[in-house]
């Protein structure tokens, strides 16, 4: 690994140089990374199509547990997909990862557990990626289920303010 170090301001920023992927640390914090050599376009999407279908094909249960720790792996990767989109400014990008997060909890084996934060913060997402009616959606189920608070309400209204819809 190749790395260079700069010091501005009390922070202690690393850079660390992979053959793949360089990965930028502030403090010893992750707070960045960027692919050079992509593998495959987007393997998350398709490591949850592969275990949805190990579920399907096992009938039994006998893979229950160990598709559950992976699948709790994969939403841990869309949540770090998610959060470095939405802190870099791709809403779009963190939209997607947290319907991803939605989509790996519909799995049977979650017994329709329902993440409110998730909903709240794709909603969130989907507002400062300027996709407005899934904005209103999922201010809608966070609401539904007494998350958000007021905050939710506002963001709402505001939300119907911007799609020009004077009556809801």
């Amino acid at each position: 690994e190749d790395g260079k170090t700069l010091e501005a301001g009390g922070i202690v920023k690393h850079e660390y140089v992979y053959p793949r992927i360089n990965r930028s640390f502030y403090n010893d914090a992750l707070v960045s990374w960027k692919e050079t050599e992509v593998l495959h376009p987007d393997p998350l999407p398709e490591a949850l199509v592969a275990y949805n279908k190990t579920l399907e094909l096992d009938a039994k249960g006998s893979l229950d547990k160990k598709v559950k720790e992976n699948l709790e792996r994969l939403k841990k990767q869309f949540e770090a997909k998610a959060i470095l989109g939405f802190t870099t400014g791709d809403y779009d990008a963190s939209l997607t990862a947290f319907e991803n997060i939605m989509e790996v909890s519909k799995a049977r084996i979650y017994e329709g557990y329902i993440d409110t934060i998730v909903i709240y913060n794709a909603a969130l997402a989907a507002k400062n990626a300027g996709k407005h009616d899934k904005s209103i959606k999922y201010f809608h189920q966070a609401i539904d289920m007494n998350y958000g608070g007021s905050d939710a309400y506002y963001l709402l209204k505001s939300e119907y303010a911007v799609v020009n819809d004077s009556v809801n």
